[in-house]
């Protein structure tokens, strides 16, 4: 669960995922997620990316793409918005994530 903006609003972040170790110590990420904004606009993510451990404990890096479903009028251009992630974890498993669109 996280904090952040969407679009300029501010918003609370949730998501879950699969993590499939491939042979080279990488692993695969398969999950889905959520925004809330403070208005209580909704959007849905779909995720999908490559990740692999960086130091100890949770220290990672991932990266991949993600697609968005909403029905909130003012968020609606996100149903046509491919975006493209990067993350860091650190050892305590906190995170920080950023999104661009893809144009």
């Amino acid at each position: 669960m996280g904090m952040g903006t969407l679009l300029g609003k501010e918003a609370t972040s949730m998501d879950t995922g699969v993590l499939a170790p491939m042979p080279n110590g990488a692993f695969m990420l398969d999950g889905n997620g959520m925004f809330m904004t403070t208005e209580g606009e909704v959007v849905m993510t779909k995720i999908n990316g490559i990740g692999w451990f960086t130091g100890k404990a949770m220290k990672s890096s991932a990266r991949g793409a993600c697609y968005f479903m909403t029905s909130a009028p003012k968020l609606a251009s996100l149903n046509k918005t491919v975006g493209v992630w990067e993350r860091e974890s650190d050892e305590n498993g906190d995170w920080s994530v950023k999104v661009w669109a893809w144009k």
